[in-house]
């Protein structure tokens, strides 16, 4: 008998989500901002040079940045900002 698969559990109210850009481009650095459990960031409450770069990267969905997944992030790594990913050296 196969184990049953893995359900992914549903959000708690402290959890944190990112909405993250992947970039087709190696050139390209990936983006991360804060989002709710549906992908929704608040654009106010963005810096203006991050809501540049979130508006940036979903202007070029599919020319230089891949559709944008969300994702939990661990509550020890969350922070109060939304973060910029940098890529690996």
């Amino acid at each position: 008998m196969s184990p049953l698969p893995q359900m992914p559990r549903a959000a708690a109210p402290d959890d944190r989500f990112e909405l993250r850009f992947e970039p087709l481009l190696r050139l390209a650095r990936p983006l991360a901002f804060a989002c709710d459990a549906a992908g929704a960031v608040d654009l106010d409450a963005l810096a203006d040079d991050e809501r540049r770069d979130y508006l940036f990267a979903h202007t070029l969905i599919g020319r230089d940045y891949a559709s944008p997944t969300v994702r939990r992030i661990r509550r020890a790594l969350a922070s109060a900002r939304p973060s910029y990913v940098e890529s690996p050296a």
